[in-house]
């Protein structure tokens, strides 16, 4: 069950968003193919109306183009110990951007590169050291143009390069026939180069937890857990000057979490599989005295993650979810000046996703992908305002043969926010179209 309930709420968001993209990732072209070594290459056109995501207005961009996705995976298994190794380059060509651009304030500029490079390497190592115990392993890194970090904030804006990295450990250790533990560790490293995101989205976070489990019948365990999160923001980013015209650095945003949480693994069928994780998450802010700003210094939330999976067919799945916490986000304050007492610390953000798979016949496949997020700020002048993220992906593949297949894609993004000025020139809607091929050995 530990098994399912990574896949079923890393996999549906994480690559679901890539493929947002026109990414294909490679872990997942690779699924059921049996050798050591697979290579793929993708080409298709895209039209996107708004390659900058701004709001409607004449900063709204569009721009045809062309998309090119080498990757290399690298996967092997000698039963008790599996390795994968893979790596996507996504290179986009836009026609428009030979001639504009627009910076992260709006401002518009010149830029002569019409290219984008973004990379993403994925490995993992699980090994099986015996029946009661086992290691897994894994590291996701990323620069990119686009980054997209659901329930972080940051929601798929343009021309933000980051370097994002996603590293996490864990061990299962039996303890008897009715207990075991799940301790794990986690760290996400944010690191944005646009100086629009450096002092708002530059952090570490580092996340050590451990869940008990009780077998409560064949199918069913029981889980009691505890989560501990650090977030550090870049102290060297200036947030703002205050009226005594003292820096207040990106640290005033640091925070600590106690998350507590009871839940379940339920495998209702050999297709049918659920997760559920409910409890509080208590956060401290450690800095808002050393800034000498105005704030509550400590919250209380819902903490909650919901997700299943109905595997209804040879490679055709439902999985649907739910998660709900806090998290960082990209506004610090609509009246960020020198008369500023408040910051918005982060947001209290709801997800609700699902994605579904189906093959109409062995050659023809369909893939659909929602995602909702609704957001309330906390702390600043903004508190208690909120926004909302809607994104809505449809994938279609027809292979021609083992080794090439043609594919289609069309993705929604729309970002309503709050109508405070500040806040409101964030919002945005996205439409992009992908076509072409994809070759795969």
């Amino acid at each position: 069950m530990n098994k399912f309930y990574r896949v079923a709420t890393q996999w549906t968001i994480g690559a679901a968003t890539l493929a947002g993209f026109g990414v294909v990732p490679m872990a997942l072209a690779g699924e059921g193919d049996e050798k050591p070594l697979l290579l793929s290459l993708g080409l298709k056109g895209f039209y996107d109306d708004n390659i900058f995501t701004r709001p409607s207005g004449p900063q709204k961009v569009d721009s045809f183009g062309f998309q090119l996705t080498p990757g290399i995976l690298y996967k092997v298994s000698n039963g008790a110990t599996s390795v994968s190794v893979g790596y996507t380059l996504d290179a986009k060509w836009y026609e428009r951007r030979s001639r504009d651009s627009i910076d992260s304030t709006g401002a518009v500029a010149q830029r002569a590169d019409p290219w984008d490079y973004s990379h993403f390497i994925k490995a993992s190592i699980k090994h099986r050291a015996s029946d009661t115990l086992s290691f897994e392993a894994s590291d996701s890194f990323a620069i990119t143009r686009e980054p997209v970090e659901l329930l972080s904030g940051q929601i798929a804006r343009s021309k933000a390069d980051a370097t994002i990295n996603n590293a996490s450990i864990k061990g299962d250790i039996g303890l008897s026939d009715s207990f075991s533990l799940a301790v794990a560790y986690k760290n996400n490293l944010y690191d944005y180069s646009d100086i629009g995101y450096k002092a708002v989205l530059n952090r570490i976070e580092n996340i050590p937890s451990i869940d008990l489990r009780y077998r409560v019948t064949p199918d069913v365990y029981g889980v009691l857990g505890y989560r501990y999160s650090v977030v550090s923001y870049d102290k060297d980013q200036t947030l703002f000057t205050d009226a005594s015209g003292n820096a207040v650095h990106s640290d005033a945003r640091d925070s600590s979490s106690h998350f507590v949480y009871g839940g379940a693994d339920w495998q209702a069928s050999p297709v049918l599989s659920f997760a559920v994780r409910a409890g509080g998450e208590f956060t401290d802010y450690s800095n808002l005295d050393k800034y000498h700003l105005d704030g509550s210094k400590s919250s209380t939330s819902p903490y909650a993650d919901v997700s299943g999976k109905w595997a209804f067919e040879k490679d055709g799945y439902l999985n649907v979810g739910l998660r709900h916490q806090l998290n960082a986000t990209d506004a610090v304050s609509p009246t960020v000046n020198a008369t500023s007492s408040s910051i918005i610390l982060n947001q209290e953000s709801t997800l609700l996703y699902a994605t579904v798979a189906h093959n109409f016949t062995p050659d023809f496949r369909v893939s659909v992908n929602g995602q909702y997020q609704n957001s309330v700020f906390k702390g600043g002048v903004a508190d208690g305002q909120s926004e909302n993220f809607y994104g809505v992906g449809l994938q279609l593949s027809y292979s021609f043969t083992k080794y090439l297949a043609a594919e289609a894609s069309y993705f929604y993004d729309d970002l309503s926010t709050s109508s405070l000025p500040s806040l409101s020139a964030r919002g945005f809607s996205r439409n992009r179209v992908f076509l072409g091929v994809r070759a795969t050995y």
